[in-house]
């Protein structure tokens, strides 16, 4: 779909399907892997073009519905007036549970496979060690296990833009790790980034939730 939508309309960028760094892009991208270099406005845009075409209404996920996906929304204590910016963060909490560090097939992060493959990618936390997902970019979605409520990849591979903007922050709200993140704090339930709506990177994608008849 989103390789239809990129053909579609102008001005968006033709990279989406390779996070190309300075040394190194994924040998054959494919449409099993995750759209990247995606801005909020692209990923905006896209949820309104498949709305549009499929006649149902499609969107990115609000923070809290993100956060009930991947089961933190009890311990992060919302309610009705709680927003990005007033949330209780919590510290010991994963997509895969509360063992450090991740155990082995949970997701695509920054491990030995990219230290073998880029040595000195400037922009990364660093390498867990002792892991090896078997990709040195992103990888194929639903690659790892699923959660508990059958979602996949709310660990690793990608970053995803949430719907909610941040005052305090002043950008748009971006949750879960991607293949760049190795840092403990980067991997947890309840971390949160923002960004414009304009930036772009190759770690940066998103999801979708389609509404229901029944809302």
């Amino acid at each position: 779909d989103y390789q239809v939508f990129a053909s579609e309309n102008q001005g968006i960028s033709g990279r989406w399907n390779s996070p190309l760094t300075n040394t190194a892009t994924i040998p054959e991208p494919s449409d099993d892997y995750p759209a990247v270099w995606v801005s909020w406005k692209d990923a905006k845009d896209f949820c309104a073009w498949l709305s549009k075409k499929e006649g149902r209404v499609y969107r990115l996920p609000s923070d809290q519905e993100w956060s009930r996906a991947v089961g933190v929304w009890r311990e992060e204590r919302w309610r009705k007036d709680t927003t990005p910016d007033t949330v209780a963060v919590v510290e010991d909490v994963f997509p895969w549970g509360r063992s450090w560090p991740p155990p082995a097939g949970t997701g695509n992060f920054s491990d030995q496979s990219k230290k073998a493959k880029l040595p000195q990618d400037r922009a990364s936390s660093g390498y867990l060690e002792g892991y090896d997902d078997g990709f040195h970019l992103t990888s194929p979605v639903m690659t790892y296990r699923a959660n508990e409520f059958g979602i996949f990849d709310l660990a690793g591979n990608v970053i995803e833009w949430c719907e909610d903007f941040s005052e305090v922050k002043n950008g748009y709200v971006i949750r879960g790790s991607s293949w760049r993140d190795s840092d403990r704090d980067l991997l947890r339930s309840s971390n949160r980034r923002t960004a414009p709506e304009n930036y772009q990177y190759p770690y940066l994608g998103f999801r979708v939730v389609l509404v229901s008849s029944g809302n």
